[in-house]
């Protein structure tokens, strides 16, 4: 066993955090969907699904868990829903990995 190390960080909400980004990008298909909404903007489900070649079903389930890393929010506009990246969160993101090393 290591010695405990009282400087480390032992926050478990960041590593639920942590886990949560981490399950979203290690995913081909989601890494792909994170270029195509930074490089088309904002896209509803159907037009993702187009633009990448996939089954509705799939689509929607691989933006939930985008979703809930925060990677992606949704906003409804009528009867659709827009997809894009939520910039803020990934700045965020980049601060609970510092808290991770620190």
């Amino acid at each position: 066993l290591l010695p405990m190390n009282p400087d480390f960080p032992l926050d478990l909400h960041l590593y639920k955090d942590i886990a949560a980004i981490s399950r979203a990008v290690n995913n081909k298909l989601r890494q792909r969907m994170l270029r195509t909404l930074h490089t088309k903007g904002r896209l509803t489900v159907t037009e993702l699904r187009i633009e990448l070649k996939i089954e509705q079903s799939a689509t929607s389930t691989h933006l939930k868990v985008l979703r809930e890393a925060g990677f992606v929010v949704a906003k409804r506009e009528g009867k659709s829903v827009y997809y894009s990246i939520d910039y803020k969160r990934i700045n965020d993101m980049q601060g609970i990995f510092k808290k991770l090393l620190l």
